[in-house]
C-alpha cells in the first residue's frame, strides 16, 4: 500500500466511522467484532485489537516495514511541503504495531489491508471516546532521523539540489550529489586542509584520553531521542588530507568553515544513519540486520575518526615482523628496519600533541642515531609518506565504493601510510592517534609485497604471536596448539583460563574492506563472514568438545602439549580481528548478527561473487550444526551468544592495561559486558566504566565535541 492509498482509504474510515458517533456496538459492527462480548470502552479496544491482528495474516514483518515506510513518508511531506501529518501517522502507527512479532514472507503480504486501516481508525475513535485526542503540536522524536534527513534535504532543495523521492527512500539525484560534493571538495582546497584539520581537532580537544590516546567521537543517542545532527568529521578529515596545502588564495573565513560544515552536514544527515535513540540489534531477522549493519558501515565511514593508541601500532608491526629479514633494501635504499626505527621515533617524538604537526628531521636524525640523514628522508618520502600533493587524490564520495561512482576511483587510502608529503623536505603527520593504523600498514606493505606466502600464513601466524607475548608480559598465561577430532585437525589459537571461565580465543588478520566501510551490502556480509563469523564458528567447535566432557589435548608448534578441560566452568568465545571493525564489535551488534545469520540464507546473482557466496553457504551451514547442538545442551534460560565477544588486537591491550593476571584480565574486560549505551564504541564505554568506578557517577572527563561553527 503506498501511500495515496493508506490516506484515501483512511479518509474514507474517518468519514465513515465518525457518522456512527458513540454507538460502541455500531462500530464493533464496522470492524466485525459484533459477535464479541464486551463491557466498556476497555474491552472495545480489545476487541477491535484481536480483529485487527488477524488482518493482515501473512508477512507480518514486511507489514511492519511497509507502516513505517508510510510514516517515513509522513514525516517527510510534513517537513518539507507542510502537508498534515495527523491522524495518518497515528493510523499507520497503529497497524505498524499489531504487526509486532511476525514473520517474514517472501511472497509479501497476504490479508486485508482495508480491515487493517478499519481497525485502526475505530481503535482511534475508542481512545477518543476515553478522552485520548489526536496532538494538536506535532512530536516527531520517534522520527527523529527522518525529520532531520528531511530538514537537510529541505535546505539543500533551496539551495537547488534536487532529490529522488519514493515510498519515504530520499535520495539526490546523482548530478545534485556531484555538485554537492565537489561543493564541498573545492571550498574544502581553498580552505586548506591543515587549516580545517587544526579546526577540528582544536574543538575536540575535550573529547581526548589521555590513558586510550584517543578522541571519543562517537554517536550520542538519548532515551528521548533530542539530540542535534551531528558534523561528519570523519569524512571532513579525509578531504582535508586531500588538500593538506590548499589552494592561494586561501579562504579560511569564518563563513567559509560555516559553509563548509553546513553542506557537509546536511549531506550527512540525508543519509539518515545517525542514531537519537538507543538501537537494539538482538531480535532483528537477517533482512533488517542487513540493513542496520550497512547504515553502522556508512555512518562509521561520515562521522568517526579511525584511532589506534601510537605506542601500540609500532608494537603490533614489530610483533607480526618478528623472525622475518627486515634488513633488505627497498626503493632507492631503504629497509623495513629503517621504517621501524623512524617510526618508532615518530611516535615518541609526538607524544603529548594532538593534531597536525611538522615532522622535525633533525630530532629524528636525534633518535635515529646509525642512520644518516638520507636514509631517514628516504624512509620518510618512500616508505611512510603520501606521495605529494596529499592523501585520497580519487576521494569526492565517501560513499564511493557502494555507488560505483567512476571519478572517485580507489576512493580513501589515507591509512595506507602515516605522513603527508609536503615538498620541501617537510613532512606532515595529521594526528598521532589518527595515523597510527597507518604506521602498521605501511610497515607491513613491503612484507606483504615481497615475502612469499607473508600474508597468507605468516602474518596470521605473527599477530597470534605477538598477542600470546602480549598476554604472557601482563601475567596472563594461554595455552594454544592444534587437536585432532573426529578425524579432523582443528586450531585452537589461545586460551585464557581462570578460576571459573575458560575464555577461546581466536584470530584474524582479514580487515574492513573499502567497499565494506563505503557500505556496500555484499561486502560488508563477506568480510564479516570471513572474520567474527568464521572465528565465532571454529571457537564453538571448541566449546562443544568442551562441554562434551571431551580433553582437547594443544600440541603447539615445538611439541609442547597443553590438557584443556571445562572442569565444572563456563566458556566465553572470542573473535579478535587485527584492525578495528569500528561500531561492527560492539556486543549488542554482535549478538543481533549471529542471531540473524541462524536463518539467514545468501543467494547473489553477480558472477564475481558466486564463488563467495557458495563458500559462505558452507560456512553458515557449519556455524548453524555447532550452534544448534550448543543450545541442546544449553539451560533455557541461557541467551544464546551472550558469552561471544568480537575484539580488535587494539582493544585486548587496552584491555590489558589493568590486568596483572589472568583474573584481573577478565575483570576488566567483563566490567561492560551488561552495559549498553548506544554508541557502539567499545572504547568509549570502557573509558565511561572506568570513570564510574573511579566518580561512582555515571559520567567522565570527556566532554562532545564543540560544534565547528563555534570554533
Amino acid at each position: 500500500m503506498n501511500l495515496i492509498e493508506f490516506k484515501q482509504s483512511a479518509d474514507k474510515h474517518i468519514a465513515e466511522v465518525e457518522r456512527l458517533g458513540s454507538d460502541i456496538d455500531a462500530i464493533l459492527a464496522y470492524v466485525g467484532a459484533e459477535q464479541l462480548e464486551v463491557a466498556g470502552l476497555a474491552e472495545a479496544g480489545k476487541a477491535i485489537r484481536l480483529v485487527a491482528l488477524e488482518a493482515l495474516s501473512k508477512g507480518r514483518t514486511n507489514a511492519w516495514e511497509c507502516c513505517r515506510g508510510l510514516c517515513k513518508e509522513l514525516v517527510q511531506r510534513y517537513v518539507i511541503e507542510g502537508e498534515p501529518l495527523y491522524p495518518y501517522i497515528h493510523l499507520a502507527e497503529s497497524i505498524r504495531d499489531h504487526c509486532r512479532g511476525g514473520s517474514r514472507s517472501h511472497d509479501g503480504i497476504e490479508g486485508d489491508w482495508s480491515l487493517a486501516v478499519k481497525c485502526s481508525v475505530a481503535g482511534r475513535k475508542i481512545r477518543e471516546m476515553q478522552g485520548y485526542h489526536d496532538l494538536v503540536e506535532p512530536t516527531l522524536g520517534a522520527y527523529r532521523n527522518y525529520e532531520e534527513g528531511a530538514r537537510a534535504a529541505k535546505r539543500l532543495m533551496a539551495w537547488g539540489f534536487a532529490f529522488e523521492r519514493s515510498g519515504g527512500e530520499l535520495r539526490f539525484e546523482p548530478e545534485s550529489e556531484r555538485r554537492i560534493l565537489a561543493d564541498i571538495d573545492r571550498r574544502v582546497q581553498s580552505f586548506g586542509g591543515l587549516a580545517l584539520a587544526r579546526r577540528i581537532f582544536g574543538a575536540i580537544a575535550g573529547s581526548y584520553d589521555p590513558a586510550q590516546e584517543r578522541h571519543h567521537i562517537t554517536r550520542r543517542p538519548t532515551n528521548l531521542g533530542n539530540g542535534t545532527p551531528q558534523e561528519p568529521l570523519g569524512y571532513l578529515l579525509q578531504l582535508a588530507v586531500k588538500h593538506p596545502l590548499g589552494r592561494k588564495p586561501l579562504r579560511n573565513s569564518p563563513q567559509h568553515l560555516n559553509r563548509i560544515v553546513v553542506l557537509a552536514t546536511d549531506y550527512a544527515a540525508v543519509m539518515e544513519v545517525q542514531p537519537y535513540w538507543m538501537e537494539r540489534f538482538v531480535g532483528r531477522d537477517a533482512v533488517a540486520m542487513f540493513q542496520g549493519l550497512r547504515e553502522i558501515a556508512i555512518y562509521d565511514t561520515l562521522f568517526c575518526l579511525p584511532q589506534l593508541r601510537p605506542r601500540d601500532a609500532v608494537a603490533i608491526a614489530e610483533g607480526i615482523l618478528d623472525g622475518i629479514e627486515i634488513s633488505g633494501y627497498f626503493g632507492s635504499g631503504w629497509s623495513m628496519a629503517n621504517a621501524l626505527e623512524v617510526s618508532r621515533a615518530i611516535v615518541e617524538s609526538s607524544a603529548g600533541k594532538r593534531g597536525p604537526q611538522s615532522i622535525d628531521v633533525d630530532d629524528l636524525l636525534r633518535r635515529c642515531p646509525k642512520m644518516s640523514r638520507e636514509a631517514v628522508s628516504r624512509t620518510l618520502r618512500e616508505a611512510l609518506s603520501h606521495p605529494e600533493p596529499g592523501a585520497n587524490q580519487c576521494l569526492l564520495n565517501p560513499l564511493s565504493a557502494e555507488l560505483g561512482d567512476e571519478l572517485s576511483g580507489p576512493g580513501i587510502d589515507f591509512f595506507d601510510r602515516p605522513l603527508l608529503n609536503l615538498g620541501g623536505g617537510r613532512f606532515e603527520l595529521l594526528d598521532r592517534s589518527m595515523c597510527a593504523t597507518a604506521f602498521i600498514n605501511a610497515l607491513l606493505a613491503p612484507a606483504e609485497k615481497f615475502i612469499k606466502d607473508f600474508g597468507s600464513k605468516h602474518a596470521g601466524v605473527g599477530v597470534e604471536k605477538m598477542l600470546r607475548r602480549s598476554f604472557l608480559a601482563r601475567g596472563v598465561k594461554t595455552k594454544a596448539g592444534k587437536y585432532s577430532a573426529d578425524g579432523e585437525t582443528f586450531d585452537c589459537d589461545a586460551v585464557v583460563e581462570t578460576s571459573d571461565k575458560v575464555i577461546l580465543i581466536e584470530v584474524k588478520k582479514k580487515a574492513l574492506t573499502a567497499t565494506a566501510r563505503a557500505g556496500f551490502d555484499v561486502s560488508v556480509i563477506l568480510d564479516l563472514a570471513n572474520s567474527v563469523l568464521r572465528a565465532q564458528t571454529q571457537a564453538a567447535q571448541h566449546e562443544l568438545r568442551l562441554r562434551r566432557g571431551e580433553t582437547l589435548k594443544l600440541t603447539e608448534a615445538d611439541g609442547t602439549i597443553h590438557e584443556l578441560r571445562l572442569d565444572g566452568r563456563d566458556v566465553e568465545r572470542v573473535a579478535v580481528s587485527l584492525p578495528d571493525f569500528g561500531s561492527f564489535q560492539d556486543r549488542e551488534v554482535l549478538m543481533g548478527f549471529l542471531h540473524s545469520q541462524m536463518e539467514a540464507e545468501y543467494s547473489v546473482s553477480a558472477p564475481q561473487y558466486k564463488e563467495d557466496f557458495e563458500k559462505l553457504a558452507k560456512l553458515l551451514a557449519k556455524f548453524k550444526k555447532v550452534e544448534a547442538q550448543l543450545h541442546a545442551m544449553q539451560p533455557e534460560s541461557v541467551a544464546p551468544f551472550y558469552h561471544c565477544w568480537f575484539l580488535s588486537v587494539p582493544q585486548l591491550l587496552i584491555l590489558l592495561d589493568e590486568a596483572h593476571d589472568a583474573e584481573s584480565f577478565w575483570r576488566a574486560w567483563s566490567s561492560t559486558r551488561g552495559i549498553h549505551m548506544g554508541t557502539l564504541d567499545f572504547y568509549w564505554e570502557h573509558a565511561c566504566f572506568n570513570a564510574m568506578k573511579e566518580t561512582a557517577l555515571p559520567k567522565t572527563a570527556f566532554t562532545a565535541p564543540i560544534p565547528l561553527r563555534q570554533v
